[in-house]
């Protein structure tokens, strides 16, 4: 009996690391924070509109997560328009190596911002959006995920007369959490 309880004991105290090690692995998924410059056409006028996008996902598991993101495509705008949008998505990607392709697919808002100098009119309007896209990430340390590459397509079918397909180029850096 006293072997039995001792050996239980050991067994026990060499098993309780190993499984304490595996738990992180096969618990909660990886949440990511970044920025980055983006351009593209406004689609309402021909010069490319430039400015910033902030976001946030979160991978649920290996493959598949969420994604939150703001374009501010309002900052450097040549023919004084800007679009703006605010979206909520879900993502999908493959792990290889350091590198990280995903698509994704997001709904949200956008802003559509005529401007006066370097004031906002009284026009601004909201409309809904939609977007498809994908890009490249690339792990550069543990704690780091460089954005080699976002591409976005958006559709504002409601913007009058015929709707807006803006496109959106992004490259950024993000922490990972």
């Amino acid at each position: 009996m006293f072997r039995t309880l001792l050996g239980s004991g050991i067994l026990a105290f060499v098993c309780l690391p190993v499984l304490g090690q595996a738990l992180p692995a096969a618990g909660a998924g990886v949440w990511q924070v970044g920025a980055g410059f983006s351009f593209g056409p406004p689609d309402y006028t021909l010069p490319y509109v430039k400015g910033f996008t902030g976001y946030a996902s979160y991978d649920i598991n290996e493959h598949s997560g969420m994604i939150v993101e703001a374009h501010f495509m309002s900052i450097f705008t040549p023919q004084f328009v800007g679009e703006s949008s605010y979206m909520v998505g879900a993502r999908y990607g493959i792990a290889r190596y350091r590198f990280h392709p995903y698509i994704k697919a997001l709904v949200g808002v956008g802003i559509f911002q005529p401007k006066t100098g370097l004031k906002p009119s009284p026009g601004t309007n909201g409309y809904e959006v939609f977007a498809a896209g994908g890009g490249l990430e690339y792990r550069l340390n543990e704690h780091l995920n460089v954005q080699i590459m976002d591409f976005e397509y958006q559709g504002w079918p409601a913007f009058k007369p015929n709707g807006l397909t803006p496109w959106i180029l992004t490259t950024g850096i993000a922490r990972r959490f």
